[in-house]
């Protein structure tokens, strides 16, 4: 009897471990994926102050690739007006001055290093929606932010580009 309750509590061990094994490997799993990363950014973005200030991309940097990290560096280095608004107003992550209140993440389309993740933003008030896309690099087996693309108006990276361009003469 005892080498029966035995073999029964060493079968309960092996069971178990190969649930959290099985448990381990989905959640690992799920959290590589391209609409993990976008969400998880947004949910902190939306509970945050979404101004685009030099602080809040400092906070967020975490889910952002180096190449736009480096092109916010440049725009914030540019010496404001304080005559004039900056050349980014509002939330550059929404693409609007008037801060949505909702999200929602749509399926990731994804090709070997990057990935396009469609986004929809919602206003309550209104009814307002609007709808992006996400642009991640995959960075050291980690998807990371590289542009958000709006298609009535221009991206981050487009912003900053003409942001940190030398003014024309």
């Amino acid at each position: 009897m005892n080498i029966r309750k035995s073999r029964s509590f060493l079968l309960i061990i092996v069971i178990s471990c190969l649930s959290i094994a099985t448990v381990s490997a989905a959640n690992t799993s799920k959290s590589s994926l391209p609409e993990t990363a976008v969400n998880s950014f947004y949910k902190y973005h939306f509970a945050h102050d979404m101004a685009f200030t030099p602080d809040a991309v400092k906070a967020r940097s975490a889910w952002m690739t180096p190449e736009l990290l480096e092109a916010c560096r440049v725009y914030f280095d540019i010496p404001e007006d304080p005559e004039e608004p900056p050349f980014i107003e509002g939330d550059a992550f929404t693409g609007s001055q008037e801060y949505p209140s909702h999200f929602s993440v749509g399926s990731a389309t994804i090709s070997e290093r990057s990935a396009r993740v469609p986004i929809t933003f919602n206003w309550k008030e209104d009814g307002h929606s609007t709808e992006g896309t996400v642009v991640l690099k995959k960075v050291q087996e980690k998807w990371l932010i590289d542009d958000v693309e709006f298609p009535d108006q221009e991206s981050i990276r487009q912003l900053l580009k003409e942001a940190s361009a030398p003014p024309k003469q």
